[in-house]
Parts: C-alpha cells; structure tokens; sequence
C-alpha cells in the first residue's frame, strides 16, 4: 500500500489530509485521514497514530457524536 497526500491543514503538529490510498490488491480510493508531524523537520509521524477516514460525512458524524456526549472541546 502506498498514500498520496493531496492536499493538507495543519495546526499545531497534527495534520488533517486529503489522500489517495494506493492498496496492492485493490483500486485506488480517496479519503481523508489525520497524521502528525514534526514541527522541526517536517516529517510525519505515523508511529504517533493515523486513520483512513471514506468521507466528510464520517468526520462531522464522529465530531458530533463527540459534542452530543459532552467531551469534544
């Protein structure tokens, strides 16, 4: 597998992207995910966590899910 960023935000050290996840046995699929990296250097950091995420749809659930619970600040 192999991920083009296409495009990317970042705040602070964590970057949200825009990606294009190239998979060995499958067809290429666009998604986003959420990654750190190294202020310094640049470099991402994919040992700190990172996660396929399909669409928008799937982040605006999650983040409401997380405001409904009371626990997204």
């Amino acid at each position: 597998m192999h991920i083009e960023m296409l495009e990317e935000v970042r705040k602070d050290g964590l970057c949200f992207q825009h990606c294009r996840w190239h998979w060995d046995d499958n067809d290429p699929t666009e998604g986003y995910r959420f990654i750190w990296r190294e202020e310094t250097s640049g470099n991402l950091k994919p040992s700190r966590g990172q996660a396929y995420i399909p669409d928008a749809a799937t982040i605006l659930d999650l983040l409401s899910q997380a405001m409904k619970a009371g626990w997204l600040r």
